[in-house]
């Protein structure tokens, strides 16, 4: 009886013990990829992706309004034990402030938290951030079943922010439509990570940025269930983001 107990007992401290790893309160290894969800200290909901090659997207809603894109920063990190730098930052704001340069300095911690800032180069505001790892849906790789839909939200791009439905089909075609400009592209599963790559483009013709073609990713926050996509396009550094929810 007494040597069941102890095994017991013992299987208990173990169980225990990984479930703080797992959560951040033991061991601190782990992947430093996967998603993020928290707030800024300027009250801006922030959903955070970093990927297997050091790049990130840090993309951040209108003060006060979770539903509402407010922009996104961009870069690529150097990421050592709980190091998070990036010299390459770029801030794109779609509430009129436009595109700013800087650096992002955060501390990450594997299955638990990411928090830092993104101070710009030059003159504008910094973004401090507190975020948790969003646990569901950053482990494993993605596949298409769980986007494909539509998804009822709003756009922004360098001329701000529109209503706008982003639609994915059971193979990954993305199509939306702003302000009468089609938008088609291609959505395909990562293996780093429980999100998506994203490709699109924005056809001729009232298109305000007619045949610009973008890259980025889309991801599904576990908490709200909302779709929240970010691209940019390499060669004028514009991007466009979305948020919506699945109708």
């Amino acid at each position: 009886m007494l040597a069941r107990t102890k095994l017991i007992t013992a299987a208990a401290a173990f169980t225990v013990a990984a479930l703080l790893a797992g959560c951040g309160g033991g061991d601190d290894s782990g992947p430093s990829t996967g998603g993020w969800v928290g707030t800024s200290t300027s009250n801006r909901d922030l959903t955070a992706v970093v990927l297997a090659d050091g790049g990130y997207y840090l993309m951040y809603s209108a003060v006060g309004d979770a539903s509402t894109v407010g922009g996104v920063v961009q870069g690529t990190a150097s990421i050592s034990s709980r190091d998070f730098t990036s010299s390459d930052a770029l801030d794109f704001n779609v509430e009129g402030a436009g595109m700013k340069p800087g650096a992002v300095a955060a501390s990450l911690h594997p299955y638990d938290k990411f928090e830092g800032a993104f101070t710009p180069t030059s003159t504008g505001n910094a973004l401090s951030f507190q975020t948790r790892f969003d646990f569901t849906k950053s482990l494993g790789g993605a596949t298409l079943a769980p986007l494909a839909g539509a998804y009822n939200g709003n756009a922004g791009f360098a001329l701000g922010v529109r209503p706008a439905v982003f639609t994915v089909t059971a193979t990954g075609a993305v199509s939306s439509s702003i302000n009468g400009c089609a938008i088609t592209g291609t959505a395909t599963p990562r293996t780093d990570i429980n999100g998506y790559d994203l490709t699109i483009a924005f056809g001729p013709a009232p298109c305000a940025i007619p045949n610009l073609s973008f890259t980025g990713i889309a991801y599904i926050r576990q908490d709200n269930g909302r779709l929240y996509a970010a691209a940019r396009n390499a060669a004028t550094k514009q991007s466009v983001i979305f948020s919506g929810t699945k109708t």
